[in-house]
């Protein structure tokens, strides 16, 4: 990247040639563009939030089902999870009361039942999911998330 008049000089405009082993490798950039063309549809955004509803309405119920203190911060298919907090979180210093023993403890049992659940040690982080999983996927990640939780409940 550079003013025009530089990058000009380089093939196949110009008569410098560059190479790299990570300069524009057609896997790379192949992926790129079907990225692109696949988000710019008008179905892809609807049908991800659709997905992203379900799974929360889900999750939700679940929680409230269970009668454990967490709290799901979302938007889109982002989501958090914040452990031991028994209401929504509105300010920093509520979130620091994220129980990170629990959120260890909730991403083990989900490993152990084949989900994985992204890990930053026990921190309060985001997780998420894309338009590759399905509903079928998603809901096997509720039934998964409500039996770690339920593993887990005696020690909210």
């Amino acid at each position: 990247c550079g003013p025009a008049e530089w990058m000009d000089q380089f093939k196949p405009a110009g008569e410098v040639q560059h190479s790299g082993t990570f300069n524009a490798p057609l896997p790379n950039i192949l992926g790129g563009l079907a990225f692109c063309n696949t988000i710019t549809t008008s179905s892809f955004y609807p049908n991800l939030l659709a997905r992203a509803d379900r799974f929360y309405q889900g999750l939700t119920k679940m929680i409230a089902r269970l009668d454990v203190p967490v709290q799901v911060p979302y938007y889109g298919a982002r989501f958090g999870l914040i452990m031991g907090l028994d209401h929504p979180p509105v300010s920093y210093e509520e979130v620091l009361g994220h129980r990170k023993d629990l959120m260890l403890d909730f991403v083990h049992a989900c490993y152990q039942r084949g989900v994985y659940v992204h890990d930053y040690g026990g921190a309060a982080c985001h997780h998420g999911f894309s338009i590759a999983h399905s509903n079928t996927d998603l809901d096997l990640a509720l039934h998964v998330f409500e039996d770690a939780l339920a593993s887990i409940k005696d020690r909210f």
